[in-house]
């Protein structure tokens, strides 16, 4: 009870001593008010919008495959001997790729060989011996019956030389068909067989690939597969290797695929170094169409707020907001279809700082750029 008291009094004091020194001449003292500090202005980039003919255009992914692809197989079956290739490595139209076992081969070969040169001797004896029939039954020394006894042997010993020259054909053929050569140029792929391995017709033995050109494939939907033309440039860019090339389209598929929904749709592009590989993600931009004389912003400088498109547009030195209506967008242009005026100063930087009425300062504009 006596502390309560005591704070009492102290309180009472301390206002009466206040009361004093505000009232020493009678009048009472006014404390100056604090003054505000006045706002920064916050520094802002600004452009103006403008009108032009907006390019319409659409991003897909697509893959990278080869522009062709050839199943190399031996037509002949056999016993890998020798691999001249490898994986990866590049061939030209006609080198060597493989050969097979050639013993059984190269001796059918010189059989053959053999016996076409004593066809060739004997027709030579019977063209002969039917010179020497034909003066005598020009001198009438001879039967009619000797006669065609020759003219028939002469014919019989054509025919065995002409079978002859088959079967050696047949044979050459075979042999030759040990050594398989590529059918083109291209890169070597999917290198199944190996030194003592079996090879034949029934068995893929590798595939030769052409990479130059590429070609990404990708789907098109209904609705915009009707907006591209065959020899069309397209932009294509592949990340993985960091690359941007400009391809055509070489074929668009005259009806949908049952599983995808879509058209397939071939671009060519240019690999001349080599360096883009099947398979590889790569993303079209395939133009669409134009928009005639559209109102157009840069993308930096509408934001969405509560799910709806606002700008900043410079009025007086404060950032005024607005409420757009968005249509098409580029890499480097958004149209605006309600909300703004050709003119009019967008805020393109710092608009992400700024509030509805806050001061601004331009510190750049795209003249200054």
């Amino acid at each position: 009870m006596r502390r309560v008291t005591l704070l009492t009094v102290l309180i009472l004091f301390s206002a009466l001593f206040l009361t004093g020194c505000n009232q020493q001449d009678g009048t009472e003292t006014v404390l100056p008010e604090m003054q505000q500090p006045e706002a920064i202005p916050v520094p802002v980039e600004v452009v103006p919008a403008v009108r032009v003919d907006l390019k319409q255009a659409v991003a897909l992914t697509g893959e990278v495959i080869a522009s062709s692809e050839i199943a190399v197989a031996a037509e002949v079956s056999g016993k890998v001997a020798a691999v001249h290739v490898k994986a990866g490595q590049p061939v030209r139209a006609g080198q060597l790729l493989f050969e097979l076992e050639n013993n059984d081969a190269q001796q059918r070969l010189r059989l053959e060989e053999a016996t076409l040169l004593m066809r060739q001797i004997s027709l030579e004896l019977e063209q002969n011996n039917w010179a020497r029939i034909s003066q005598l039954d020009a001198a009438a020394a001879i039967s009619k019956v000797e006669l065609e006894q020759a003219e028939t042997t002469l014919k019989l010993a054509q025919a065995q030389l002409d079978q002859s020259q088959i079967s050696l054909d047949i044979v050459q053929d075979s042999y030759h068909k040990l050594a398989v050569t590529a059918p083109a140029g291209g890169i070597v792929d999917n290198l199944n067989i190996a030194v003592g391995a079996m090879a034949g017709p029934q068995a893929v033995a590798l595939k030769i690939i052409d990479l130059n050109p590429a070609v990404v494939k990708l789907n098109l939907s209904e609705n915009i597969v009707g907006q591209v033309a065959l020899g069309q440039e397209v932009t294509v860019a592949i990340r993985a290797v960091n690359k941007t090339v400009v391809g055509k389209i070489r074929a668009v598929a005259p009806q949908i695929d049952n599983v995808t929904k879509a058209f397939p749709v071939e671009i060519e592009i240019s690999n001349a170094g080599g360096e883009i590989l099947a398979g590889m993600v790569a993303t079209a931009n395939i133009s669409t169409g134009q928009i005639k004389d559209a109102l157009v912003v840069p993308p930096e400088a509408v934001l969405m707020k509560n799910g709806l498109h606002k700008i900043f547009v410079l009025a007086d030195g404060v950032a005024e907001e607005r409420k757009v209506t968005v249509g098409e967008t580029t890499a480097d242009k958004t149209q605006i279809l309600t909300g703004l005026a050709a003119g009019e100063q967008v805020v393109v930087a710092g608009n992400r700082l700024v509030s509805a009425g806050q001061k601004v300062q331009v510190v750049s504009t795209d003249e200054d750029s």
